[in-house]
């Protein structure tokens, strides 16, 4: 105990020194600190005594106060300095007006003058400047229709050179046919023309005769027919008539079986017609549905070998994403229902495509049909859980918004899923909302208080 008191003694006597040593040099700091104003303190009063009398000798070069204080004495320079600045804009505003008011008497000067040079009468500038626009107005519409009467003007003179081209080449023409008459002035074609006149009227009436004569030959020249009649005998054609007079009776009899047949073979003709023109449209229907058919064959040989790809790339993602993705997922499924199943399976169906089926402890395997509604939803929640999981491997954290994910269900399996939740709310943030305020107890009882927020809605907390 000695011992201890005399060591405790020296220690604080060891502490005590070097205090004192600490604050002994922290003295003498203060002094030296102290010399250094004093000694500075001597240089300062001099500047500023040096300081106040250039200020005095400033005051009397400004025209104030020797006892002017530096704070009134700015106020004052800053003041002159605005006065200053608004008497420069005063005579820059001033010399703008005046420019501004001889350019005003300038224009007024200069609308006089047009005025004047118009013959426009007016008591003000703005009537003769009124009176100015519409004169304007009509001389630019004057000048319009001015252009518009010179072009006519050309167009006219361009017709009439045409027309005296034309009238140059009628009088050579005319010139021509004078000498190919052999004739030596105009007047005398006059009795030519009334001669070429009477010859047209008469090739008139020949030609009408021979349209005539002309469906009287049937068939025949005009000339071959004519040639015909002066042939025949007059005295003979008496003999003859009853002789054709039969053969026209015999003719009329057998005309109503030739018209039939005749009937006939249009009919026929029709027929056939209408048999080619249906020929036709099929001929053209074909066409246009093989055409069509060419179009949806390529169009099919793209959409299968799509779908062949698109079925390759989807088993190769099964493949690739079926083992681990449903080996996690049976795990949440054998948590989140407390053990009524072991987990998850696939089978083929009828045909043969892959399926998802519940496995039950003892091995039984219950297809999604056979599930019941809860265990369906705890189903697909086990898949989104999973894939999520699987998602934040890879990739970046992203939240997870739930709305009412356990009315469904009971406690002890809400429970069951809320471990889940929680084990993943490490990875990614969980949003659950729920009005169901029992939920918040189960959450305290299965995560613990400090491992989740409650945050009420429309409250302040």
């Amino acid at each position: 105990m000695l011992f201890a008191a005399v060591r405790k003694r020296v220690q604080d006597g060891e502490q005590s020194a070097g205090r004192r040593i600490e604050m002994t040099n922290h003295l003498e700091a203060l002094k030296s600190e102290l010399a250094n104003y004093v000694q500075n303190r001597a240089g300062l009063v001099a500047a500023v005594d040096d300081s106040a009398k250039k200020w005095k000798l400033q005051c009397q070069a400004a025209g104030l106060l020797d006892a002017t204080s530096p704070d009134a004495g700015l106020t004052l320079l800053r003041e002159r300095k605005e006065l200053l600045a608004k008497f420069d804009e005063w005579q820059k505003l001033s010399n703008e007006s005046k420019s501004k008011a001889q350019a005003i008497a300038l224009y007024k000067r200069a609308v006089g003058e047009n005025a004047h040079a118009l013959g426009i009468q007016g008591t003000t500038t703005e009537a003769l400047e009124s009176a100015l626009w519409k004169a304007l107005t009509e001389a630019r519409k004057s000048q319009e229709r001015h252009d518009q009467l010179a072009e006519q003007i050309d167009d006219a003179n361009g017709e009439l050179e045409a027309f005296q081209v034309l009238s140059r080449q009628a009088d050579q023409t005319l010139d021509e046919l004078i000498h190919l008459a052999g004739l030596s002035t105009v007047t005398e074609l006059e009795p030519l023309l009334a001669h070429l006149e009477q010859r047209n009227a008469v090739q008139t009436q020949i030609d009408d005769l021979r349209s005539i004569l002309s469906g009287l030959a049937r068939g025949q020249t005009v000339d071959a027919f004519v040639e015909k009649v002066r042939a025949e005998n007059p005295d003979a054609l008496a003999a003859r008539k009853p002789i054709v007079a039969r053969e026209k009776a015999e003719m009329e009899s057998s005309l109503p079986k030739l018209r039939e047949q005749v009937f006939q073979l249009e009919s026929q003709k029709k027929t056939l017609e209408k048999a080619g023109d249906t020929a036709a449209d099929f001929r053209q229907q074909a066409e246009s549905c093989s055409a069509a058919l060419k179009k949806d064959a390529a169009r099919f040989l793209r959409l299968r070998l799509a779908t062949y790809l698109l079925e390759n790339q989807i088993e190769r993602f099964r493949k690739e994403n079926q083992g681990p993705l449903l080996q996690k997922s049976g795990e949440v499924f054998q948590a989140i229902t407390c053990g009524a199943f072991s987990g998850l399976g696939a089978e083929f169906n009828a045909d043969d495509l892959p399926v998802l089926v519940g496995v039950r402890p003892d091995q039984v395997k219950v297809p999604v049909a056979g599930l019941s509604d809860g265990s369906r939803d705890q189903l697909f929640l086990a898949l989104r859980l999973a894939a999520l999981d699987r998602y934040l491997e890879e990739h970046e954290p992203m939240p997870l918004i739930l709305d009412d994910l356990l009315i469904t269900f009971d406690d002890e399996r809400a429970k069951a899923i809320l471990r889940q939740l929680g084990s993943l709310a490490k990875r990614t943030q969980i949003f659950l909302f729920t009005h169901h305020k029992h939920l918040v107890e189960l959450c305290r009882q299965t995560l613990g208080e400090d491992n989740f927020h409650l945050h009420q809605l429309g409250s302040t907390s």
